[in-house]
């Protein structure tokens, strides 16, 4: 291996190998001045009716050389080892393949991630922030929407660089990818399972953005814990035990909460509970962004709230429509009446916790016309916590259970005080997205794109509320844009709480029963999860980037 190095590097002296891996070995090497490493990656092309001579075999390889050098123009920057040099090396052809080697020279980097988490466990809090917003910065970067859009497919600490400058820097390129290049399933991918997203392993997926976001959830729990989620279990034991609980408990007692939830959230089994994107995870990890912070202030009005006016008339008759008298936000009256609750199972679509099928009485009720937008949470609450700020119409999201709830209590402290606002129960948000025909799948149409922003159509962004054509009952966005929080505690089933009607007090939730149950479509859910029945679990302290809430209205009984 020397005289191979020496024969594009005449300069450098071969020190010793430092590193192995499966498509090549490191080498430190160094001249009068420099300091560097040295990458080579065997590479070869079989002979086939396509390329059958050895002219053909070598332009191959050749085009197959360059193809790395295009890639490494278009990923290079910060956050990606700095490359000195490309060489590439021919051998003669051995029966019906042609030989070569890939030499690159890059800067010399003294740990991997691992060795140095090891070795300097545990890692300060300053140094686990520093290193997850960096690889966070440049996954983002990568992934960014654009021609050259790439996915990291073999994200694990051992292919994570320290630098001497003590940077974090991804340092093996073949696990760099064009995200159209990507074949539909994971066969072929370079990746390792230990480190993967369970649907890649479990199901053959092919590796995408939420693959990739799981896979820095594992990073970013091994920078605060040094280990993996249950390391005393096979692969399948760990991911089953992740499933079960809904993510990870992380032990490290110098966390913010937020950086907790974050890491959980990123390493949720369901690919459409995790973080939406890197910038998502860049401002959970950055120094205590102002969004994360909520002020849990006294309900009532305050003088950074909109002030209290004598309202006449406040409580809506059971008229078609009511206006609720702070904030202006229409509601419409959904009546009395008796359906049938869940999915069938002679319907193929049927999910497990969609079923049994049940009937369920209904006492009439008031709901928003639309989701909550961003511009009224802003004029409660002074804050404008969503992923999307891209104007007062869109919904407002990326806001906990709790949170909402304190949104509706500040509400509530600021109207008349002869009615309630709070969140549906999931029997009447289904109940009410039926209404009244109660034949489609989806609230208002059997056909997505009329009546949700879905995965298919939303291009990965929220939407002014009110663009897409309402139900019968004039109600807008109930199976897109965002998913909704409901009243209930999710059990697995549709039918395991039904209050009786018109209750609508806090229920006492046992702590392994902590999710909620969150209802409707969103942005990026295929139209498969935008259906009326389909039901979702959340846990209420984690905020999501699809996920709001939307209100209804009771007349308050206790006078």
């Amino acid at each position: 291996m020397e005289k191979l190095l020496k024969r594009c590097m005449p300069t450098y002296q071969t020190v010793e190998k430092i590193g192995e891996g499966l498509y090549g070995s490191v080498y430190l090497v160094k001249d009068n001045l420099k300091t560097r490493a040295a990458k080579v990656v065997p590479i070869m092309a079989e002979r086939s009716l396509e390329f059958s001579s050895q002219t053909e075999l070598i332009s191959k390889l050749s085009r197959d050389f360059h193809a790395v050098l295009e890639y490494y123009e278009a990923i290079k920057g910060e956050g990606v080892i700095d490359i000195h040099d490309f060489h590439f090396l021919e051998h003669d052809t051995i029966k019906h393949q042609f030989q070569a080697d890939l030499v690159i020279l890059m800067e010399y980097c003294p740990f991997n991630l691992q060795n140095y988490v090891l070795d300097h466990f545990p890692l300060p809090l300053a140094d686990i922030r520093r290193f997850s917003v960096t690889l966070a910065r440049t996954l983002s970067r990568i992934t960014a929407t654009g021609a050259d859009r790439f996915l990291f497919t073999d994200l694990k600490p051992s292919n994570l660089l320290v630098t001497r400058r003590n940077e974090l820097v991804i340092g093996d390129l073949g696990g760099f990818k064009r995200l159209h290049s990507l074949s539909m399933t994971a066969a072929g991918t370079q990746l390792s399972p230990a480190w993967s997203a369970p649907e890649l392993i479990l199901e053959g997926k092919s590796p995408d953005l939420p693959s990739m976001i799981f896979a820095f959830g594992l990073i970013a729990y091994f920078l605060c814990e040094g280990r993996l989620p249950h390391d005393d279990k096979d692969f399948l034991e760990r991911i089953g035990l992740m499933k079960k609980h809904g993510g990870v408990a992380l032990h490290n007692r110098k966390l913010p909460q937020h950086i907790r939830n974050g890491i959980s959230q990123s390493l949720n089994f369901d690919p459409m509970q995790r973080p939406p994107s890197f910038e998502h995870i860049i401002r959970i990890f950055d120094e205590d962004p102002p969004f994360l912070e909520v002020t849990h202030a006294a309900p009532g009005p305050a003088a950074s709230q909109p002030s209290r006016q004598p309202i006449k008339k406040a409580f809506p008759t059971r008229s078609r429509r009511w206006e609720e008298p702070v904030l202006g936000m229409p509601f419409v009256w959904v009546p009395d009446g008796c359906f049938i609750m869940g999915g069938t199972d002679t319907d193929p679509t049927t999910r497990d916790n969609e079923t049994p099928t049940h009937e369920v009485d209904v006492e009439g009720f008031w709901m928003a016309k639309y989701p909550v937008t961003q511009a009224e949470w802003y004029k409660i609450m002074k804050t404008n916590p969503s992923h999307f700020k891209k104007g007062g119409r869109h919904p407002v999201e990326q806001i906990s259970w709790y949170e909402a709830k304190d949104f509706i209590d500040r509400l509530n402290a600021l109207g008349p005080g002869n009615y309630t606002l709070g969140f549906p129960f999931e029997y009447q948000w289904e109940y009410a997205a039926r209404q009244p025909e109660d034949v489609y799948r989806f609230s208002g149409s059997d056909d997505p794109d009329l009546v949700a922003w879905h995965k298919g159509n939303s291009m990965y962004t929220t939407h002014p509320v009110g663009e897409k054509q309402p139900n019968a009952l004039g109600i807008y966005d109930l199976c897109g844009n965002v998913s909704e929080w409901c009243e209930d505690p999710y059990q697995s089933n549709a039918d395991t709480h039904l209050p009786m009607a018109g209750e609508h007090a806090a229920i006492a939730i046992p702590a392994a029963q902590r999710s909620r149950v969150g209802r409707g479509g969103a942005w990026n859910l295929p139209p498969q999860r935008c259906r009326v029945i389909d039901r979702r679990r959340f846990a209420p302290d984690l905020r999501y980037a699809n996920l709001g809430l939307r209100l209804i209205c009771h007349r308050d009984t206790s006078d």
